[in-house]
């Protein structure tokens, strides 16, 4: 019995001891268990991240992430060396001076593959900005594989845009990677320009060795790289409505008001039967403030409908340039009156 014993014991050991080995090489196909991997994450507050999505860098070993600016026109209340308000100028602003970014290697594009890395991703992303490495722009980023020679944990980083420049480039390395998994803390849709040049804030094309001219010229004939998999991400964690407490209150609301009624309207009926004309001039002017508070409630909402008066300038002939009212327009401007009615 106890040699039985002994040899079930250490076939149970050599059983877990394949189960645990199957167990650490399913979940090194998609994430090597390196020291200090962080592949657990705080999910109380919602996803660290805004955008989760796949792509398939198969076709070149070198790609260029893109963030685009806009130039807006800001109010500037600081002094000049004259010591006057520097006021309107135009300026060049992206959606965010910087953006966590963790680039993580998958074995393919599809939902699987990036579920089996989105707690490593997200557990990656997750530390604070000061913790992540930090890429200047036009610097380049390294992304190995997390399985076989080289392999190493995947990095948060920290890039920083060129706040006086319409377009800041990174340029991405992807050899031995085929597919990767981003996860970013904003979505890069918000950094683009409304796909002008039909530039994408991903693209097929290695611009590490031109100018900011040529790379602009070479991005806009490239081939942006679309998600294949993008994670539906809800930062906002769900909260419990308060359905009891809102109908309790309502309940309260309608049960103080019935009270009222019911040990008032006696005393009020009875006032009304004997002063009918004072009862009339009070429901007159219970109307008149009726009518006046849905007025104004409804002027507010009929201020988008308030136009100015359509104008066009002068014919060319005129030397003073001044503009006049339109004679040709149907809509000569609405009023306060004419938009709330």
């Amino acid at each position: 019995v106890d040699a039985k014993a002994c040899k079930c014991t250490a076939y149970s050991r050599r059983a877990m001891l394949r189960a645990s080995l199957l167990l650490l090489s399913a979940r090194s196909a998609y994430a090597q268990p390196l020291a200090g991997d962080k592949c657990t994450f705080d999910a109380t507050a919602g996803e660290p991240f805004e955008f989760g999505a796949t792509f398939d860098v198969s076709a070149s070993n070198k790609q260029t992430w893109v963030a685009q600016a806009v130039i807006l026109k800001q109010y500037n209340e600081a002094l000049n060396d004259d010591g006057e308000v520097i006021g309107w100028q135009e300026n060049v602003v992206y959606a965010d001076p910087e953006m966590k970014i963790v680039f993580y290697p998958t074995t393919g594009t599809a939902e699987e593959p990036f579920e089996a890395v989105h707690d490593c991703g997200a557990g990656v992303i997750e530390q604070d900005r000061e913790t992540c490495q930090d890429v200047a722009e036009g610097s380049t980023i390294t992304i190995p594989p997390t399985t076989g020679a080289g392999a190493t944990q995947p990095l948060c980083y920290n890039i920083k845009f060129a706040t006086t420049k319409l377009t800041s480039v990174f340029h991405l390395v992807t050899t031995n990677v085929d597919s990767v998994a981003i996860f970013a803390e904003h979505d890069p849709t918000e950094f683009e320009r409304g796909g002008i040049g039909g530039i994408h804030y991903l693209m097929d094309v290695d611009t590490s060795a031109m100018g900011d001219d040529a790379a602009f010229v070479a991005l806009g004939a490239a081939t942006p790289i679309e998600p294949v998999f993008q994670d539906g991400v809800d930062n906002a964690p769900e909260k419990e409505k308060p359905w009891g407490l809102a109908i309790g209150s309502s309940f309260l609301v309608n049960a103080c008001t019935l009270i009222g009624v019911i040990f008032l309207a006696p005393a009020i009926k009875k006032f009304a039967d004997k002063n009918p004309t004072i009862f009339a001039l009070a429901n007159a002017f219970a109307a008149g403030a009726l009518l006046a508070a849905a007025f104004y409630l409804m002027l507010y909402e009929a201020t988008h409908l308030i136009t100015d008066p359509v104008d066009t300038a002068k014919s060319e002939t005129d030397a003073d340039g001044e503009k006049t009212w339109s004679v040709e327009s149907k809509e000569a401007g609405r009023s306060a009156w004419g938009g709330t009615m």
